[in-house]
C-alpha cells in the first residue's frame, strides 16, 4: 500500500468506528421516554380547640394545586393553607392545627428505563396579626416534615422543612415565612406511583381577658397562599389582596423528571472509549 492510499484507509476506518459510536449511542437512549401521567393531592386539616372558643371564632383550611395537566415531565404542586382566631371579650383561647397532605405523582417509564425525580421545595407565608386595642396573640408553626410512603424507591436528601417561626404580640404585624431545601427520588423500569406525604404543625391564640378589653381580642393568622373562606364575620387577618397574591405564598414542590442511563448502555459506550483512543493515536 502507497503513502498516499494509508490516510485514505485510515479515514474509513475512523468513518466506519463513528458510525459504530452512533449506533451505540442510539442504543443507549431509552425508546420511551418517561413521563408524569398524573398528579393528586388530597389535603386535611385537623384542628384541636384550647379554652373552649366557639367555633364561630376560629377557621383553617387547606387545597393542593398543580399545573402538571395530562402529561408532563415538569410541573410545580402547591399545598395552599390558611388558619386564624379572635376572641371574644373575656376569652383566652387557642387551637392547634396540623394541615397535612398527600401527594400521589404516576411516572410512566419503559420497562427498561430509570429515571430521577428532583424536587426543589419552599415554605412561604407570613404570621399575621390584627390589633383591636387590649389583648394579645400569639402563633407558632413547626418543622414541616415529609416522608416518602412508596417501597422500593431511592431518595437522596432530607423531606423535611426544619423551624419554627414564632409571634407573641399586642401590635399589629406581618411577619414573614421563609424556608428552602431539595431532595431527589429515583426509580423506574415500568410504570410507578411516587406518594409522598408532608405535614405541618400551628398553633394559635388570642386573649381578650381584663375590664378594658371590651369588644373583641386581637385577630390572629396563619397565612400560606390561601384566601380564607370560612373566617368569622368582620375578620382580616387572614386576607390576600388578590388571588395572584396569594399564589405566592403556600408549600411548594417544584419537580423535574430526568432520564437515568442504563448500567448496561454506560457500559457498552465506555468499553468502545479504549477502541477509540488507540484509533485516535494510530491517525498521529
Amino acid at each position: 500500500m502507497g503513502p498516499a492510499a494509508r490516510p485514505l484507509g485510515l479515514r474509513r476506518r475512523l468513518a466506519r468506528f463513528g458510525t459504530l459510536i452512533g449506533v451505540l449511542l442510539f442504543a443507549a437512549v431509552p425508546a420511551h421516554a418517561a413521563l408524569i401521567t398524573n398528579v393528586t393531592g388530597n389535603p386535611s386539616v385537623s384542628v384541636t380547640p384550647q379554652g373552649g372558643p366557639e367555633p364561630a371564632d376560629y377557621y383553617a383550611e387547606a387545597a393542593f394545586f398543580d399545573d402538571c395537566g395530562a402529561s408532563c415531565s415538569a410541573f410545580t404542586g402547591r399545598l395552599g393553607a390558611n388558619a386564624g382566631i379572635v376572641a371574644d371579650p373575656g376569652d383566652n383561647i387557642r387551637i392547634d392545627v396540623v394541615w397535612s397532605y398527600t401527594i400521589d405523582i404516576t411516572v410512566d417509564a419503559g420497562a427498561t428505563e430509570a429515571w430521577e425525580l428532583a424536587v426543589d421545595t419552599e415554605l412561604a407565608g407570613f404570621l399575621t396579626t390584627v390589633n383591636h386595642g387590649s389583648g394579645r396573640t400569639r402563633q407558632r408553626h413547626t418543622d414541616l416534615t415529609g416522608t416518602l410512603d412508596t417501597s422500593g424507591l431511592g431518595l437522596t436528601g432530607s423531606m423535611d422543612l426544619p423551624g419554627t417561626d414564632t409571634l407573641n404580640t399586642s401590635a399589629s404585624v406581618n411577619q414573614p415565612v421563609s424556608r428552602t431545601g431539595s431532595f431527589s427520588v429515583t426509580g423506574g423500569f415500568g410504570p410507578q406511583t411516587v406518594s409522598m406525604t408532608f405535614s405541618l404543625d400551628g398553633r394559635l391564640r388570642s386573649q381578650c381577658t381584663g375590664g378594658a378589653c371590651a369588644t373583641q381580642g386581637d385577630e390572629a393568622a396563619i397565612r400560606l397562599g390561601l384566601p380564607p373562606t370560612g373566617a368569622p364575620p368582620g375578620f382580616t387577618a387572614g386576607n390576600y389582596a388578590s388571588l395572584a397574591e396569594a399564589a405566592e405564598d403556600g408549600h411548594f414542590l417544584s419537580f423535574t423528571l430526568f432520564a437515568v442511563p442504563e448500567p448496561s448502555s454506560l457500559a457498552l459506550l465506555l468499553g468502545a472509549l479504549p477502541a477509540l483512543i488507540a484509533l485516535r493515536g494510530c491517525r498521529r
